[in-house]
């Protein structure tokens, strides 16, 4: 049986370092444009779940980094509010 979070983690702005996403957390609501400053990076870690607010999505700046890593019994999905927009293939 699945468990399933009452909550979400809201997430979104300027990201300055490095940040990691992790699934104990997730998902995350994204309802502010995701900003990776020269520098920085976002990790993503398997099982994520990302919600995207319509019209939000994310920037990665000069010399910034995004890393998405996915198990294929975890596979790494956006999502636009509650619908996929995208999933990695396997």
């Amino acid at each position: 049986m699945r468990k399933y979070k009452a909550r979400t983690t809201e997430f979104g702005g300027y990201i300055s370092g490095n940040v990691i996403l992790n699934s104990l957390d997730s998902p995350y609501e994204i309802r502010k444009d995701v900003i990776i400053e020269s520098g920085s990076s976002l990790v993503i870690k398997p099982g994520v779940e990302l919600r995207f607010a319509p019209g939000i999505g994310i920037t990665v700046m000069k010399e910034a980094v995004l890393e998405a890593r996915f198990l294929l019994k975890n596979l790494f999905c956006f999502f636009l509010g509650r619908t996929p927009t995208f999933c990695s293939n396997a």
